[in-house]
């Protein structure tokens, strides 16, 4: 049986113009991690999520983290913090915008 080892820097149609040189956060994920020589569990425990969850992003089967997660990701695994988080903006399927709590009530 041969095993194929998947790129950290394959590509989606869907999320990426042609020509832009960004990988899947799953698959950044995953192999910075491998290559860093970090176990899922030790990357899981320092983000504070369970193995499962960290191992259903880096399989792509969840969403990528926020972008602010993503750099802490990259920051265990000595990786490139703006990697990472480029990597969660172009996957993530939504866009999340902060709602200040000091609106006034007329504005809202």
């Amino acid at each position: 049986m041969v095993q194929r080892r998947v790129s950290a820097y394959k590509l989606t149609k869907d999320t990426r113009k042609e020509g832009q040189n960004v990988p899947r956060f799953a698959d950044l994920a995953r192999e910075t991690r491998v290559a860093a020589e970090k176990s899922l569990r030790e990357v899981a425990l320092a983000l504070g999520f369970t193995p499962a969850y960290v191992s259903d992003i880096e399989r792509g089967n969840r969403n990528p983290p926020t972008p602010e997660v993503a750099r802490r990701w990259a920051k265990i695994i000595g990786a490139d913090e703006d990697e990472f988080e480029r990597a969660s903006r172009l996957d993530r399927k939504a866009i999340e915008l902060s709602v200040d709590r000091d609106v006034p009530e007329s504005a809202r």
